[in-house]
């Protein structure tokens, strides 16, 4: 018997797999699993001739690291930048309808899909408009101020900014507003797909709220 350490170095690769498969857990833990395999070759000795057989000897253990010392402790040190986590309390999910299309945008996201995620904000903040001009008239206060000045219209606001991602190409080709960038300024990144998720969510939260208030 002999004692051993085993030093295993996570490259960039493997932290972002780490990464992408953390953000499909529902608690968001971080799992590592460790699979040790060892080959050796065992020697019987018959009727004065060895034998040999090749044997293997496998370890397999896991280990669950909890999402908050994940992000709070291992992330800054492993150079994967610094989290912050906003607590906002979901409710009941009443509209059930844009938790599901969000949902998508979540699966796009874990892809590393961009376009896709905002793509599918844009169809989240198309469907809560919906349910708020209905529920309070596209002549009130409520609609235009409380909402319109969230949502915005146009270029502008969280319908302009999701829009982005359908009119890219177009942009980077022609220009728009009268003003023309270099081609490799005209691009949407995963910086983008982050914070449309997060504005979706407390979104959606706004607007279950909002339509509370008129039942």
């Amino acid at each position: 018997m002999a004692p051993y350490k085993l030093v295993f170095q996570l490259s960039k690769e493997a932290l972002d797999h780490i990464e992408e498969v953390r953000k499909t857990n529902a608690k968001k833990d971080a799992t590592l699993k460790f699979i040790l395999s060892i080959d050796f070759m065992e020697i019987l000795m018959k009727k004065n001739y060895p034998l040999f057989s090749l044997k293997q000897f496998k370890i397999k253990q896991s280990h669950a690291i909890p999402s908050s010392d994940w992000i709070n402790d291992f992330v800054p040190l492993l150079g994967l930048g610094r989290y912050f986590i906003v607590e906002i309390p979901e409710g009941k999910h009443s509209l059930s309808n844009a938790w599901e299309i969000l949902n998508e945008a979540e699966k796009a996201f874990r892809r590393w899909n961009a376009k896709a995620v905002m793509d599918n904000c844009r169809l989240v903040g198309q469907y809560l408009d919906g349910q708020i001009k209905e529920k309070f008239g596209d002549n009130s206060f409520a609609y235009n101020e409380r909402w319109g000045r969230i949502y915005g219209g146009g270029t502008k606001g969280f319908s302009g900014w999701n829009a982005l991602a359908s009119h890219i190409e177009d942009i980077k080709t022609n220009g728009t507003g009268g003003r023309t960038y270099p081609k490799d300024d005209v691009k949407i990144t995963k910086s983008d797909a982050e914070a449309a998720l997060l504005f979706s969510k407390v979104l959606i939260k706004y607007c279950e709220e909002l339509l509370k208030e008129k039942s």
